[in-house]
């Protein structure tokens, strides 16, 4: 329901008390409207690059004509735009979930150091941090959760995947390449096919 429509229905007589003016549009003179504030969050680690009101997406050469036209803003809250130290002002988990978001691209957990606030974080917050951010971290549901540890944690295990996932990887070019060999395929063929040096394809042929 709107605003006006919520003041035409504030009580049962006032259809009774209306002129005929009133009547007509449903409103009293002394009838006032309660403000509504549209905030769009923006969960993003990069800065906001785009208009910030109307006036900015409007192409008009003569900018004296932008008086007669209304500008609506964009009341907008990103993480990139705040400093650290004010997040600590955010009342509720939000203030660390657009921390978080801020700093999810970071190589490492130092800025979290210290922080309260990540070292004791409830549940339905971390989660929420897990959900919009992606963050690769494991926690179970509880009363209090350790962020900085369980981020790192993630941190340290996406390490070891990519360490994994390269050594499985480069095992798999070995054997095309042994392969390769032994179907006597010429080096540069090899070498695009698999990405091992000309010196260390030569050493696999010596050895075959």
């Amino acid at each position: 329901m709107g605003a006006i429509d919520e003041a035409k229905n504030e009580d049962s007589t006032r259809n009774t008390s209306l002129t005929q003016e009133e009547y007509l549009s449903g409103f009293r003179k002394e009838d006032r409207l309660t403000p509504v504030i549209t905030l769009t969050l923006c969960l993003s680690a990069e800065p906001w690059d785009a208009p910030t009101s109307l006036h900015e997406m409007l192409d008009i050469e003569d900018k004296r004509l932008l008086r007669f036209v209304p500008d609506y803003k964009l009341n907008l809250l990103t993480p990139a735009q705040i400093a650290d130290e004010d997040f600590a002002k955010f009342r509720t988990g939000l203030g660390a979930v657009m921390q978080f978001a801020k700093h999810r691209n970071d190589k490492d957990v130092s800025w979290m150091e210290g922080n309260k606030r990540f070292e004791h974080m409830d549940w339905d917050t971390a989660s929420l941090i897990k959900t919009v951010t992606g963050a690769n971290i494991q926690i179970e549901k509880g009363e209090s959760i350790n962020m900085w540890a369980a981020w790192e944690n993630g941190i340290n295990q996406a390490r070891n995947d990519g360490r994994e996932a390269g050594r499985n990887e480069g095992e798999s070019n070995m054997m095309t390449a042994i392969r390769m060999i032994r179907e006597d395929k010429p080096i540069d063929a090899i070498r695009k096919e698999t990405g091992i040096s000309d010196q260390r394809l030569t050493e696999l042929r010596s050895m075959l």
